[in-house]
C-alpha cells in the first residue's frame, strides 16, 4: 500500500478499534488486540509531509495501544506483551520518522494567492503544491487563504 493507501487504512482501523472498545468480551479482547497490530503496522506506512503529522498519528496510536493492551492482557499475557512492544517500537520509529521532517509553519500572506506561485515561493517547485491545496482545504488552487499552514520550508 502507497503513503495514502496506509493513512486511509490507519483512519478505517482506528474506527474499529473505538467500536470494539466499548465490548468487554474475550472475542473484543482478541479482535481489540488484532486491531491495535494491524493499526501499528498501518501507521508505519504512512508517509508523512510534516513533523506534526507523524506526532499526531504517534499520539492517535498511543491512544489506540492503551486501550489495546489493557484489553489484551486479561485475555492473554503473551498477548498483551506482543501488542505492547509492537506499539512501543511504532511509536520509537514514528517519532525518529518527527525528528528527521521539517515541522507546519503558519503563513500570513497578507493577499490571495494561487497554490503555484505558494509553493514556488516556499519550496522552489511544484512538488508540495497540493499539500498546501488539501492541508489549507482551500477551495481553489487560484485563490489560497490569506492565513495558511504549510510544511516548513528546508534551511
Amino acid at each position: 500500500a502507497d503513503g495514502a493507501e496506509a493513512a486511509t487504512l490507519f483512519g478505517l482501523i482506528e474506527a474499529e478499534v473505538a467500536s470494539v472498545a466499548l465490548d468487554a468480551s474475550p472475542l473484543a479482547a482478541a479482535e481489540m488486540a488484532f486491531a491495535v497490530g494491524a493499526l501499528a503496522v498501518a501507521a508505519l506506512g504512512i508517509d508523512f509531509a510534516a513533523s506534526n503529522d507523524a506526532a499526531a498519528i504517534r499520539a492517535r496510536l498511543a491512544t489506540a495501544a492503551v486501550a489495546g493492551v489493557a484489553a489484551a492482557y486479561p485475555a492473554d499475557v503473551t498477548v498483551g506483551e506482543w501488542l505492547s512492544g509492537l506499539t512501543l517500537d511504532t511509536a520509537a520509529a514514528l517519532s525518529q520518522e518527527a525528528a528527521s521532517l521539517n515541522p507546519l509553519v503558519r503563513i500570513e500572506t497578507g493577499a490571495p494567492l494561487p497554490a503555484a506561485l505558494l509553493a514556488w515561493k516556499l519550496y522552489g517547485s511544484l512538488d508540495k503544491m497540493s499539500d498546501l491545496i488539501a492541508r489549507n482545504k482551500a477551495g481553489s488552487a487560484l485563490m489560497m487563504p490569506t492565513q495558511l499552514v504549510a510544511v516548513a520550508p528546508d534551511a
